[in-house]
């Protein structure tokens, strides 16, 4: 038992006496000591939810860029021949491909006099 807390008398049915420090300034040092350590945790959370919401922005413009990079085409069709290949860089406006839209297909065709009897 602490110097302190064995010179002060203890009566049945009451909290036993707190010790105090047998050194005067012990208590505020480790108040300090204690409040500094809540500080830098409190930078550390702050810094860390900063780290978080620049992660979200740079997610946010990954996400544009990428949409940026999707090419679509302007109707359903087959590709009759492609201009660039996959990961090409090309400039903007560039054809890339040729589409085909089967479902309007017109057919201009040559028949002599002579066979369009039959």
């Amino acid at each position: 038992m602490p110097l302190a807390a064995a010179s002060m008398p203890h009566t049945p049915g009451s909290p036993p006496p707190r010790p105090t420090s047998p050194i005067p300034g012990i208590r505020g040092f480790q108040a300090a000591t204690v409040r500094k350590q809540i500080d830098q945790q409190k930078g550390d959370i702050a810094s860390s939810v900063a780290a978080a919401q620049q992660a979200r922005f740079q997610f946010a413009e990954a996400q544009a860029n990428r949409q940026d990079l999707t090419v679509t085409a302007p109707f359903d069709g087959t590709v009759m021949t492609r201009a660039a290949e996959p990961g090409e860089v090309v400039s903007a406006g560039t054809a890339i491909v040729t589409l085909l839209d089967l479902s309007k297909v017109y057919l201009r065709g040559y028949i002599p006099k002579a066979k369009s009897a039959r």
